[in-house]
């Protein structure tokens, strides 16, 4: 519409993301209506960019390596007749000759950086080059450009605007309350317990899904890499000649279970990525560390698991985002002991460690993190972000985790339900 007004000729939108998932997932449902799209090549250097100690790094090698970012450009024409062209910061910052060429200049009507929240979180250390994004209002100094996120608390909006050098720039947000996610936090065993304390976790769920079979609940489990491949082999141990639907057609895209992480083939994680974003899958349960997070569109999520706690809330209600897409109830279980929040712990933010241990409303501890409350509209039961406890004997449900979850949903009118008592 902008370029018909301004009489350009193929215009172009230049879109500035950080991973392949992303670039592949839009793509593919761009190509899908009929829009053309190109692919400006980038390399990527760097490190894995969390807190964590040695080991824990070495545990987590390659969170997101080179092939995660790294990927096959378009042709030259390709790109001349693209109506979106997308790049990584990389390719933004290595291909200035091109962007300033005429062909690009004459034809790219607006900028657009995508998780714009990746500025602040990687542009010092990880992937310098979201530091010199700066460079787009140099390239393109009469074009206008959005920086989108999800996750963006006050100072991170304004490191981004800083960053990005925007002059007196528009800001539209919304509350990000995901009304149909029930957040949870549950207790697990110590970490010296080793593999113990997964397998207390993972085995009922094998079995639940042994069960259930195609019906189980697509699910997403978060843990560190070195324990996907320990529940990948548990999951076919408990499964056995039951692991594929159907039975007869043995292979990955039949697999009710999968695993989704860095070190994993690029063939592999297509197969998985198609998987999760369609409504008919098989894949029921997929083992991943936070390397799916970001642009992984996922409908059908009913439950994401957290074995462990991510170091920071964005990360944390990014990855537990890929729940209830589709808009219907889905629930949020993060799993935790003392080690994974110590006072030690190095980047381990206090929000989240007030998240597990504290008895405020978790719903409300999430969105005061970005600077919102919980929507006053919400009716949902299932949405409720307390520990609920059956009593059989008048099927009545009281909040044994929080009191004050409770109080707040009652005098919100989340529920109508009469309740009698609360836990001292």
């Amino acid at each position: 519409m902008l370029g018909h007004k301004l009489n350009i000729k193929n215009p172009k939108l230049l879109v500035v993301t950080p991973l392949n998932a992303i670039v592949q997932d839009q793509a593919s449902k761009l190509s899908s209506i009929g829009v053309q799209v190109g692919i400006l090549r980038g390399h990527m250097t760097g490190s894995c960019p969390d807190h964590q100690s040695d080991e824990e790094e070495e545990e987590e090698t390659n969170r997101i390596s080179s092939t995660d970012v790294c990927i096959a450009g378009s042709t030259e024409e390709q790109l001349r007749k693209a109506n979106i062209v997308y790049a990584h910061p990389e390719a933004v910052v290595s291909s200035r000759p091109y962007l300033l060429s005429d062909a690009i200049q004459n034809t790219v009507v607006a900028t657009v950086v995508d998780e714009a929240h990746c500025i602040v979180e990687w542009g010092l250390d990880f992937r310098q080059d979201f530091a010199k994004l700066a460079i787009l209002a140099s390239l393109f100094p009469h074009t206008p450009t959005a920086a989108m996120t999800a996750t963006a608390p006050q100072d991170y909006r304004e490191a981004i605007i800083k960053s990005l050098c925007l002059k007196k720039p528009v800001i539209i947000s919304r509350n990000p309350d995901r009304e149909n996610i029930m957040y949870a936090v549950k207790s697990r065993l110590p970490s010296t317990h080793g593999v113990q304390s997964y397998y207390d976790i993972l085995y009922p769920i094998a079995i639940k899904l042994l069960e259930e079979r195609i019906c189980y609940p697509s699910t997403i489990i978060y843990m560190k890499l070195k324990y996907c491949g320990y529940a990948h082999r548990l999951f076919e141990n408990v499964l056995g000649v039951h692991q594929y639907y159907p039975e007869t057609c043995a292979g990955p895209d039949h697999r009710l279970f999968g695993q989704y992480h860095a070190p994993q083939t690029e063939e592999m994680k297509q197969v998985l990525l198609k998987q999760l974003s369609s409504h008919q899958n098989t894949c029921r349960v997929v083992f991943v560390t936070c390397a799916v997070g970001m642009g992984v569109d996922a409908p059908s999520i009913r439950h994401v698991v957290h074995i462990g706690v991510p170091h920071t809330m964005r990360a944390y209600f990014q990855e537990t985002g890929r729940a209830g897409r589709d808009g219907c109830p889905a629930t949020a279980t993060m799993y935790f002991n003392g080690s994974d929040i110590a006072k030690n712990k190095a980047g381990m933010q206090q929000i989240m460690r007030e998240l597990c241990r504290g008895d405020k409303c978790r719903r409300a501890t999430i969105l005061q993190h970005f600077g919102y409350k919980p929507s006053v509209t919400q009716r949902s039961v299932h949405a409720l972000n307390v520990i609920w406890n059956y009593v059989s004997t008048s099927y009545m449900m009281m909040a044994t985790h929080s009191r004050i979850c409770m109080k707040c949903c009652i005098a919100q009118s989340f529920c109508t339900w009469k309740v009698n008592q609360h836990p001292s």
